[in-house]
């Protein structure tokens, strides 16, 4: 074999390894593509399940611990990725009387959520927003009611189970701090179990 040959055969041979590993490269995609190739689009989001909320309030003169149990509604869009969620929700909640006070609750939250795949059936969540909480309690004075209407800030999280490609059951945890002192609705620990869609 001529010298020249050898060398246009071992050009050749440095091209085609060249190619296999660009092709190589253009196949591999990153995990976290490959996870969730469910979501590369965007989607508008609802849910509705299950909410606990306890309470931990305290007045001038009292304070009390109360679980209130109600649903909510939750709607939520991508914030032009799939990893991101603006999410927004509603929840009302059943009235509550213990041997010191009575108690009605609504809410509304609005939330930045981080939504990160585990595996192509889990998730998990964090979030963080505001939520403003409108509570009607005669705590202060037994049998007159007043209203407390208490803008707080939150943080949570959560898992996810992908039921299948449109739907997932979530499960969020939340604590939730008042953000002014005039009012007794001071902390609260929520717990949501909830079926959300996507579309």
């Amino acid at each position: 074999m001529s010298a020249q040959s050898y060398e246009n055969e071992l050009i050749a041979d440095d091209y085609y390894s060249y190619d296999n590993i660009v092709d190589q490269l253009k196949t591999d995609k990153p995990k976290e593509v490959e996870l969730t190739q469910d979501y590369e689009d965007i989607f508008f989001h609802v849910g509705a399940g299950f909410s606990q909320s306890i309470l931990n309030l305290k007045s001038s003169n009292s304070s009390d611990t109360v679980a209130m149990n109600g649903i909510e509604i939750k709607g939520a869009i991508n914030l032009m990725s799939p990893f991101w969620l603006a999410e927004g929700s509603i929840r009302n909640f059943n009235s509550t009387r213990d041997n010191k006070a009575s108690y009605k609750l609504r809410e509304f939250e609005l939330r930045i959520t981080r939504f990160t795949p585990m595996s192509r059936t889990w998730f998990n969540r964090v979030t963080t927003g505001l939520s403003a909480r409108f509570l009607e309690s005669d705590l202060e004075e037994r049998g007159v009611n007043k209203d407390y209407s208490t803008p707080s800030l939150v943080l949570g999280g959560g898992l996810g189970f992908n039921i299948n490609n449109r739907m997932a059951i979530v499960g969020d945890l939340a604590f939730k701090t008042s953000m002014i002192e005039d009012t007794i609705d001071k902390n609260v620990f929520d717990m949501t179990l909830r079926l959300d869609t996507r579309f």
